[in-house]
């Protein structure tokens, strides 16, 4: 969560430009993912450590979405035993696989870099014009 106080002087108008956002969820959502694809490594993994590879299937489904509204960003592991991986499961009997995560800790691994980077597009994105003329 990034908090911002704007402080004017007189009668002004703040509006905000969204593309300057946009353009950093891309990157913010492609740093992550890059950074998630690189965690998945080979060789079988343990409980606690990320999942290794053995066809490249989980990698090559990291996707990143960017918001319409561009807002906001969602980067997903498409494959369907993806969500398993991240959060451990249960099976039938006894069986249990313990979580190995590898998208959040991509995300936390990341999180200072991707502050800073949004501060700084909504700092560019922030526009104020004085205000002229008569208020009605």
């Amino acid at each position: 969560m990034i908090r911002m106080e704007v402080k004017t002087t007189g009668l002004s108008v703040l509006s905000f430009d969204k593309r300057e956002l946009r353009k950093s969820m891309r990157v913010v959502g492609n740093e992550i993912a890059r950074a998630a694809r690189g965690l998945v490594r080979g060789g079988p993994s343990t409980a606690g450590n990320p999942p290794g590879r053995r066809s490249g299937a989980l990698s090559k489904s990291i996707k990143v979405f960017v918001f319409k509204s561009g807002e906001g960003v969602a980067v997903r592991a498409r494959r369907f035993y993806s969500r398993f991986l991240e959060d451990g499961a249960k099976g039938p009997g006894k069986r249990v696989l313990e979580p190995r995560p590898f998208m959040s800790a991509a995300l936390s691994a990341r999180s200072a870099s991707i502050n800073d980077r949004l501060k700084t597009s909504v700092e560019a994105g922030i526009k104020l014009t004085p205000l002229r003329g008569k208020l009605t």
